[in-house]
C-alpha cells in the first residue's frame, strides 16, 4: 500500500497545519519508499511501516508516532551507511513524538534545526542511532538508542542541548558522545549501560554538565578529553572497565558527589585545576584516584574510600604521553604530578589563577593559508603560553604570536597551555570558526 504524500492530504479547514493519518494502514502494511517530506504535522497510525524515510524540513513542523516503526527490509543486503530513517533537517522547533527507527545507516539525524524536540523515540539496530549536528537547544528527551553497530548517540557542534532521561543500552561502540564544540550541554538521569566503548564520551567541550546518571558495565565509564569547566556530579558509575578518565588538556573539571564501585577508579593523566571531592569509591585492588604524567595544579579532598585498594596513587606515567611531550619538553614542564593539593579535610576551594579565556578565533574564508594570531597576554611575565598541538605546521613565533597553518578540514583548532616554573597551570582549547567575507 502507497504511503501518501503531502499532496495527497487534506489540510484542517481554518488551521495553520494539516493532519493526516495514513488511511488504510493497518500493522504490518507496507509503504513505498519515500522520502515523505512533509510540513506541519502529521498523526500515523500506530503499524510497521517498512522501506520508509521520513524529512521533516520546514519550521515548527510536528510528527506524532506513537506505536509507530519505520524500517528498511533489505535482509540479504548490508545496510546503506548513508541512509537515514529520520531526518530533521533545517526544521527549527520541530517536534517528533513516539516514533521507532530500525536499520537505517543512521536512524535519527537532526542537523540545523535549533530548538528541536525528540521525545519517547527510539533508534535500534541501525549501523548509527542519532546525531545532532550544528544545532541549538534541542531536546532529547526519554529516547531509547540500543544495539546500534556504531554508537548509541554523537553531537557534534550542537550547543546547549538537553539530553535528559534516555536509554542508551548495548551499542557496539560508544553509548553517548559530545564533540567538536558541542559545549554548555546537560546530560541528566539517563541509564547508560552495556555499550562497548564509552559510556559517556565528551571530547572539545565547554561546560558540559553530567550528572543523575546511572553508567554500568561499559568500556570507560565516563572519558573526558580536551574539555573544560565540566561538571560531573551525582552519577552512579559501576562495573566499566575503567571508571573515571580525564585524558588530555583537561581544565578547571569538577567531580563530586558520585559513586564509582567496581573497574578502575578516577584517573587524572593531563588536566590542571580540576576538583575532585565528595566521592565514594570502591575499587577492590585498584587505586581510588590516580594523579599521572601532566596532572597539575589540581584539588583532591573529602573522598571516601573502600575496599583495599591505594587511596590515592602518584605516577609519572601519562595515557597520553606522546602528543604533548614534544611541547612540554621543550619548555621543562615535568612529567609527573605537581602542585596538587591532597586535603582530606575537604578544603578544595579551586584556584582560580587569571589565565587563557579565549572561545574562537575568526578565521575569514578567503584568508590565505597562514594565519597570525596576535600576542596573547599572560597574567604574569614568568608564564609561558605553549602550543600543544593543532594543525601541522602551526608554531609560536618569537613574538609570542601563534602561527596556524588552514588545514583542508573543517573548523581547525589550537590546544594551548600556559606553564610557570615547570608546572602546567592551565589548558585552553581554541577553535577556529571560519567565516564568509563580505562582498565588496
Amino acid at each position: 500500500m502507497r504511503l501518501p504524500r503531502l499532496s495527497d492530504r487534506p489540510r484542517a479547514r481554518g488551521s495553520l497545519f494539516g493532519t493526516a493519518g495514513f488511511p488504510g494502514e493497518e500493522a504490518g502494511a507496507e509503504a513505498s519508499a519515500g522520502p515523505y517530506l512533509f510540513a506541519g504535522e502529521l498523526v500515523i497510525a500506530p503499524g510497521t511501516y517498512r522501506d520508509v524515510r521520513i524529512e521533516l524540513r520546514q519550521a515548527g513542523a510536528r510528527l506524532r508516532a506513537s506505536g509507530v516503526i519505520i524500517e528498511r527490509d533489505f535482509p540479504n543486503e548490508e545496510t546503506d551507511p548513508n541512509s537515514v530513517g529520520l531526518r530533521i533537517e533545517d526544521a527549527p522547533g520541530a517536534l517528533v513524538e513516539g516514533l521507532t527507527v530500525r536499520n537505517y545507516g543512521v536512524g535519527i539525524f537532526v542537523s540545523k534545526s535549533d530548538g528541536a524536540v525528540i521525545r519517547d523515540a527510539a533508534a535500534t539496530g541501525n549501523r548509527q542511532g542519532m546525531r545532532c549536528n550544528d544545532s541549538r537547544c534541542v531536546d532529547i528527551v526519554a529516547c531509547w538508542l540500543s544495539y546500534n553497530d556504531g554508537n548509541g548517540l554523537d553531537l557534534r557542534q550542537a550547543k546547549k542541548c538537553r539530553l535528559v532521561g534516555n536509554t542508551i543500552v548495548g551499542n557496539l561502540h560508544d553509548g553517548l558522545y559530545l564533540l567538536r564544540d558541542s559545549s554548555n550541554c546537560l546530560v541528566e538521569g539517563n541509564a547508560i549501560e552495556g555499550n562497548g566503548d564509552e559510556g559517556v564520551g565528551v571530547g572539545y567541550c565547554h561546560g558540559t554538565v553530567v550528572r543523575y546518571n546511572t553508567i554500568l558495565g561499559n568500556g570507560h565509564g565516563l572519558l573526558l578529553f580536551n574539555a573544560d569547566g565540566a561538571m560531573v556530579e551525582g552519577n552512579d558509575i559501576a562495573w566499566n572497565q575503567d571508571s573515571v578518565v580525564l585524558h588530555s588538556a583537561c581544565d578547571e573539571i569538577l567531580i563530586s558527589e558520585n559513586r564509582i564501585a567496581g573497574g578502575g577508579g578516577i584517573h587524572v593523566d593531563t588536566a590542571t585545576r580540576c576538583r575532585i571531592t565528595r566521592n565514594r569509591i570502591e575499587t577492590g585492588s585498584a587505586p581510588a584516584i590516580t594523579l599521572g604524567g601532566w596532572a597539575h595544579n589540581n584539588r583532591v579532598g573529602a573522598n571516601i574510600v573502600v575496599g583495599a585498594g591505594e587511596p590515592l596513587r602518584l605516577t609519572d606515567s601519562a595515557v597520553d604521553g606522546e602528543r604533548f611531550r614534544t611541547a612540554f619538553e621543550r619548555s621543562g614542564v615535568f612529567s609527573k604530578p605537581m602542585g596538587n593539593l591532597i586535603d582530606e579535610k575537604g578544603s578544595v576551594a579551586p584556584e582560580r589563577p587569571v589565565v587563557l579565556d579565549i572561545e574562537r578565533i575568526e578565521w575569514s574564508s578567503g584568508s590565505p593559508r597562514a594565519k597570525i594570531v596576535p600576542r596573547i597576554p599572560t597574567p604574569d611575565q614568568d608564564i609561558e603560553l605553549l602550543l600543544l598541538d593543532g594543525p601541522e605546521g602551526s608554531s609560536i613565533d618569537k613574538k609570542g604570536r601563534i602561527v596556524v597553518r588552514r588545514p583542508e578540514y573543517d573548523r581547525p583548532h589550537v590546544v594551548l597551555a600556559l606553564a610557570r616554573q615547570g608546572i602546567a597551570l592551565a589548558y585552553e582549547t581554541v577553535f577556529f570558526e571560519v567565516v564568509n567575507e563580505e562582498p565588496r
